[in-house]
C-alpha cells in the first residue's frame, strides 16, 4: 500500500469502490497501552485478521478515501492505517454522528463497537446487493439505544 493506486485496489478486493484520490491523510500515533476506544478499535482488525498492537507506540500513516458503492449509505469512508508500505489496520464508517464502523467486508461478527449494524446483502456470486425487504414500516424492528461502551463513528483518534 505504498501508493495510491495500491491503496485503492486494496478496497477493491473486498468489492468496494474508492475514489481515486484520499479524503484525508494523516499520521495516528498507536498508543502504548490501549484505551477502550483502541481496544475496540483492535476488536474490529482482529476480526479481519489484523492486530494493532504489534504497533503499539508506532506512528502509522492514515489514508481516509470515499467508498462510493456502499448499499444505503449516501457517505462512506474507507480508511487505511498503513506502517512499513503495508496496511495494518483500517475499517470502513459513516461520518454521521449516529454512524456505524465496520471491517473491510463490510459485515460485522461482533456487538462490541456498533451501535449500529449495517445489513449487506450479497448475491449467489457473492457481488454487493441492495438490502430490500417486503415487510410493511410498521412492522419494522425498533432500533435499541446503543450501549455506552459502543465506539461511535466519530471516536476515532486524530492525533
Amino acid at each position: 500500500a505504498e501508493d495510491n493506486e495500491k491503496r485503492v485496489a486494496f478496497f477493491g478486493q473486498f468489492g468496494w469502490q474508492a475514489k481515486s484520490e484520499p479524503v484525508g491523510t494523516g499520521e495516528v500515533a498507536i498508543p502504548e497501552k490501549f484505551d477502550d476506544v483502541y481496544t475496540k478499535y483492535n476488536n474490529i482488525q482482529k476480526e479481519q485478521g489484523l492486530d494493532l498492537e504489534p504497533y503499539a507506540g508506532k506512528t502509522c500513516q492514515k489514508w481516509v478515501y470515499e467508498i462510493t458503492n456502499y448499499p444505503g449509505q449516501k457517505t462512506m469512508r474507507g480508511t487505511l492505517l498503513v506502517y512499513g508500505g503495508r496496511v495494518v489496520g483500517g475499517d470502513l464508517s459513516t461520518p454521521a454522528l449516529d454512524g456505524f464502523m465496520t471491517g473491510f467486508e463490510g459485515q460485522k461478527a461482533s456487538r462490541d463497537y456498533s451501535a449500529n449494524e449495517p445489513t449487506l446483502a450479497r448475491d449467489a456470486k457473492g457481488s454487493l446487493a441492495p438490502q430490500t425487504s417486503s415487510a410493511p414500516a410498521s412492522s419494522a424492528p425498533k432500533k435499541e439505544k446503543p450501549a455506552s461502551s459502543a465506539v461511535p463513528a466519530n471516536a476515532w483518534p486524530t492525533d
